[in-house]
């Protein structure tokens, strides 16, 4: 990410430098002004456009434009500040400790949008969008904020009565999500992927009636052919609109566009389906069933649950009972048996349907040794980070039928999951995951891991993916390809693996920038014990000549030579195809 990050500021930079002599009033303070339109507060409409205010507590995120990498970081220093105050021009307050920006200045609404990453959810919000991108740049802390992009406004009715909207997912011949950068004129260019898609989480979900309700998404602006629209009610029902053949929706920056849609029917599901609520409220409401002694307000997902052993899931039982979990119009009961640390979730839905969101699911459930996901159905997931993250003493878990084609990250999935014994993925569809960040950190026991299913032509972060994979002695990622990945998003990839013995890779397994990664596989502090293949000695990747020679300019060349006193561990490359020895030229140290 350092790499798009940094070219994007520079060209923020250099749209600075051209417009210097403009006049720009210099407080001593951050003051933000919304120049053009709207943010996430309400609204008036004005023709086709909005206004708006900063509400109280609004964050932005604030750093230089000249792109400078501070103290081997790996990242430009930013700030986050919080609106003091609710108006079109209002002061922001320090939220960090120190402050070491100077200018000239790029500032983004909301924070996270610093990372030149839209997100692929939006949260419903009755009266107006509930937040719109906005951008800054200025030579002083004085800091207009511009929308950066456009908003489609879906208008939906029905002559039925009982419909109630939970999510709309819309797709088109053009990201409606992922990287961006912006351009002179402040608008935000998608560098995505045309399957990039955006889905509107209405929650506990929005009624229709016969008179038209609005909803609000902010996309970037450009002409959106081929544009769908998938309607899922609160009862599972569903229902696909498509533009006419040829027809083009126009967004442009800081404007409104409406889709006007009729609804003449949604589509009955063949199944009775329950909901289940989303991952984090799913973690918490099951603590609060199995520690009744515990008050309500403590229970979080880092809150260590240690009497869970198993979780059932039970559809189609017209007995079911218990506490409720969640809100599905079908309800979804949690009963639990503390003598055997059974956690029961029944409904009388024949049919038990998780949330797109499964983010932290099950995190520290400490105590917890297996999960099936057989009488789940998980069609429209999206989120699986933290899905598993520090059950310690997990040591299965059944994928059987799960659906993972429209998960977009698998951030933190099963990292600390310290017992489990062995992963069976060849179920996994992940030609849409763009995050497996941390993936198998600390599984410190998995022995072998065949990946050879994951597709990664749209992942962007591998970052400590094998990060103390202590155990693990075979690994088969031939499958992988690094065409997103910049080298500096490898960084700790392989690090602490010393019973490796065999790596195989593709011939794609090369980041798209070519760069070496910082602290790869290993770092100068790293003690020979816990270096890569020291159990052995020795590792061995089975790959193609040109990866090979991307490997030996990483630091596995500290591997290969015992680099800072250590004893050398061989590193041997062989070929793929052949089985051929494969000669390499080693960086120098």
């Amino acid at each position: 990410m350092k790499h798009i990050l940094i070219s994007a500021i520079l060209a923020a930079a250099a749209l600075l430098a051209a417009g210097c002599h403009e006049k720009f009033p210099n407080p001593s303070y951050v003051i933000g002004v919304i120049v053009d339109d709207f943010t996430r507060t309400a609204y008036t409409p004005e023709a086709n456009m909005l206004k708006g205010s900063w509400n109280a507590g609004d964050e932005i995120t604030l750093m230089t434009a000249n792109g400078t990498i501070q103290d081997d970081t790996d990242h430009v220093p930013f700030a986050y500040l919080m609106a003091s105050d609710t108006g079109r021009m209002v002061s922001f307050m320090q939220m960090d400790e120190s402050f070491n920006i100077s200018s000239p200045y790029i500032a983004y609404y909301p924070s996270y949008l610093f990372a030149q990453e839209f997100p692929d959810v939006q949260i419903y919000k009755a009266d107006g969008p509930y937040e719109v991108p906005m951008m800054a740049k200025s030579p002083t802390m004085y800091l207009e904020f511009r929308p950066i992009c456009g908003l489609m406004e879906i208008r939906l009715s029905t002559a039925m009565d009982d419909v109630k909207v939970k999510s709309l997912n819309l797709r088109a011949d053009k990201p409606l999500s992922g990287g961006f950068y912006v351009n002179d004129d402040y608008e935000a260019i998608a560098q995505g992927f045309a399957e990039n898609g955006l889905k509107l989480d209405c929650k506990a979900g929005v009624p229709l009636g016969k008179e038209p309700v609005s909803f609000w998404v902010s996309v970037p602006p450009g002409e959106y052919s081929r544009l769908t629209i998938k309607m899922t009610a609160t009862d599972g029902r569903t229902q696909t609109f498509s533009l006419k053949e040829g027809t083009v929706v126009k967004i442009e920056r800081a404007r409104i566009t409406t889709c006007p849609i009729e609804m003449e029917g949604v589509i009955t599901p063949e199944k009775e389906t329950a909901f289940l609520p989303t991952g984090q409220e799913f973690n918490i409401a099951l603590k609060r069933i199995a520690r009744p002694d515990l008050p309500a307000n403590e229970m979080e997902t880092a809150f260590v649950d240690s009497t869970i052993l198993r979780i059932e899931f039970v559809p189609g039982n017209p007995q079911a009972t218990g506490t409720p979990i969640g809100t599905s119009e079908i309800p979804v009961y949690g009963s639990f048996d503390a003598s055997t640390g059974v956690m029961t979730v029944s409904t009388s839905a024949k049919y038990l349907h998780t949330s797109s969101d499964c983010c932290c699911m099950f995190r520290y459930m400490a105590a917890l040794e297996t999960v099936s996901f057989g009488n789940l159905e998980t069609e429209g997931l999206a989120d699986m980070s933290y899905i598993f993250n520090h059950c310690h003493n997990l040591k299965s878990i059944d994928f059987t039928g799960i659906k993972t084609g429209e998960v977009r990250t698998l951030d933190n999935a099963f990292s600390y999951c310290r017992q489990l014994e062995g992963l069976d993925l060849s179920g996994f569809i992940t030609d849409n995951v763009r995050n497996m960040r941390s993936l198998f950190n600390h599984c410190s026991v998995i022995k072998e891991l065949d990946l050879r299913s994951f597709k990664t032509e749209q992942c962007t972060i591998m970052t400590y993916m094998f990060y103390y994979c202590e155990s693990l002695e075979e690994l088969d990622i031939s499958s992988f390809d690094l065409k997103s990945v910049p080298g500096a998003n490898l960084i700790y990839h392989f690090f602490v693996t010393p019973a490796l013995k065999t790596v195989r890779t593709g011939s794609a397994y090369i980041p798209n920038d070519r760069e070496p990664a910082s602290s790869y596989c290993t770092n100068s502090t790293t003690s020979y014990s816990l270096r890569m293949g020291s159990k052995n000695p020795g590792v061995t990747f089975i790959t193609t000549q040109a990866v090979a020679d991307w490997l030996a300019i990483t630091n596995l060349r500290w591997i290969n030579s015992g680099h800072s006193g250590k004893t050398p561990i061989p590193v041997y490359f062989k070929d793929s195809a052949t089985g051929a020895d494969l000669t390499v030229t080693w960086a120098a140290n």
